[in-house]
């Protein structure tokens, strides 16, 4: 009824002097629960209220965290291509083991090369992971046939 108010008021003009119960008491009547509620229903409850903000916040989490993701896996993969270029530079030694360089000088090197992993080890540039154990492996085959060529 209050939704058309102004037609009505319009074809029965004592309409104008009706009021909507807001769920006060100014008729001297208690208002039912029911209602109360009724009268309250286009008030939103807080989800519809702040939907908005909330979407955005998780939005912007998940956008950091998608950006965390990204950064590690960034890296792991530099961390991997360093140990990648220490696995060639001991696959260049033993080539060279094998076109007749002296074995001491190898041997040094790889000291030497084995020393500066555990440098970048040590300074977190590289990861204690499985490619470092399978370098240090690596490392110990080629002493190993170094040893054997002497």
């Amino acid at each position: 009824m209050f939704e058309n108010r102004d037609v009505l008021e319009y074809k029965v003009p004592t309409v104008r002097s009706m009021q909507e119960l807001g769920g006060g008491t100014s008729s001297g009547y208690r208002v039912h629960e029911g209602a109360k509620k009724y009268f309250r229903r286009h008030d939103s409850n807080f989800l519809v209220t702040y939907a908005e903000v909330i979407a955005l916040v998780l939005s912007v989490c998940v956008a950091i965290i998608g950006a965390l993701v990204a950064l590690k896996q960034w890296l792991d993969r530099r961390s991997k291509n360093r140990i990648d270029q220490y696995y060639v530079k001991v696959n260049d030694l033993m080539v060279s083991a094998e076109a007749g360089v002296a074995v001491e000088t190898l041997r040094s090197e790889l000291f030497i090369l084995q020393q500066g992993a555990f440098e970048e080890l040590i300074n977190e540039r590289l990861h204690a992971d499985s490619s470092f154990v399978i370098f240090q492996g690596l490392v110990q085959q080629s002493l190993d046939k170094l040893k054997e060529l002497e």
